[in-house]
C-alpha cells in the first residue's frame, strides 16, 4: 500500500488534518448547513403534521355537519309529506262531514215533514 502523504497537514490545534484547511473549513460550513437544514426540515415535517391534523379535524367536523344537513333535509322532506298526507286526510274528512251534514239534514227535513203531518192530522182529529 502506497499512501501518498502530502496532504496530511497540521491545524492550528496540533491536529492531524488529511485535508487542507480551507477545505476542511468548507466541509464542517457544509456539515453545520447540513445540520440546519435537516433541523428545518424537521421543524417543516412537524408543521405539516399539524397542519394535516388539523385538516383531519375539520374535515370530519365537515362531514359531520353534512350528515346533520342531511338528516334535517330528509326531515323536511318527510315533513312535507307528512303534511300533504294530513291534509288528504283532513280534507276526506270534511268531505265525509258534509256528506253526513247533508244527510242529517236531509233527515231533520224529512222528520220535520213527518212532525208537521202528524200535528195537522192531530188537530183534524182533535177537531173532529
Amino acid at each position: 500500500m502506497n499512501r501518498d502523504i502530502e496532504n496530511v497537514t497540521f491545524d492550528e490545534f496540533s491536529k492531524i488534518r488529511i485535508l487542507p484547511s480551507d477545505q476542511f473549513e468548507a466541509s464542517e460550513n457544509l456539515k453545520d448547513e447540513c445540520k440546519d437544514f435537516t433541523q428545518k426540515i424537521e421543524d417543516f415535517n412537524s408543521i405539516v403534521q399539524v397542519f394535516l391534523e388539523m385538516l383531519r379535524a375539520k374535515a370530519e367536523q365537515i362531514e359531520m355537519e353534512k350528515l346533520k344537513a342531511i338528516g334535517l333535509r330528509n326531515r323536511v322532506e318527510s315533513e312535507l309529506d307528512n303534511r300533504k298526507s294530513k291534509r288528504l286526510q283532513l280534507q276526506l274528512l270534511i268531505k265525509e262531514r258534509h256528506a253526513e251534514l247533508h244527510r242529517l239534514k236531509t233527515q231533520s227535513d224529512s222528520l220535520e215533514t213527518v212532525a208537521l203531518e202528524q200535528q195537522r192530522l192531530i188537530e183534524q182529529l182533535s177537531s173532529k
